[in-house]
């Protein structure tokens, strides 16, 4: 069973990430599944492509659970293997849209930000864990995207943030 979930609504083509039990953790087969997805003759040939999580969560970022018994050459290849689904959603030639509600975090915030606009609900809570604990500095797909995509075009603090409902 796939782990992302396409259908039609009239032009629009609606790609779910459907591994609500883990929030939508990025795993390489989501990964692997999402980048099939964008081939579809759904999305293909749709007239703009909406990108959302089933369940609680847009989605949670990296399954780290993947990561534990890799060596950093594998944890490596892993990113040079599926990466590549992050410039393939940027480089999709209609307007693309990250529908947002719940937790937008780390690998789910990158792959967010490669969407043209992003509409959050009230429940979304975005940041890049990794920065509040030091530790890696992510994929840096983020760097890429954000300038480009963002408003302002200033970076945010890489704490986690609470969609704010327009007055």
């Amino acid at each position: 069973m796939s782990l992302v979930a396409t259908k039609r609504d009239g032009a629009v083509s609606i790609v779910t990430l459907s591994r609500d039990e883990k929030l939508n953790a990025l795993s390489g087969e989501l990964e692997r599944d999402l980048g099939a997805a964008l081939g579809s003759d759904d999305v293909r040939s749709s007239a703009c492509v909406v990108l959302t999580g089933a369940g609680r969560a847009f989605s949670a970022g990296a399954d780290i659970t993947e990561f534990r018994e890799r060596t950093p050459e594998a944890v490596i290849a892993y990113y040079l293997e599926t990466g590549g689904v992050y410039e393939r959603v940027a480089a999709l030639p209609q307007p693309t849209l990250s529908a947002i509600h719940g937790y937008c975090l780390g690998g789910g915030l990158e792959l967010a930000l490669t969407t043209d606009f992003r509409i959050a609900d009230e429940t979304a809570v975005f940041g890049f864990p990794w920065s509040a604990r030091s530790s890696s500095r992510g994929t840096s797909r983020s760097c890429r995207h954000w300038p480009r995509r963002s408003r302002s075009g200033r970076s945010t603090s890489c704490r986690k943030h609470r969609a704010r409902p327009e007055s």
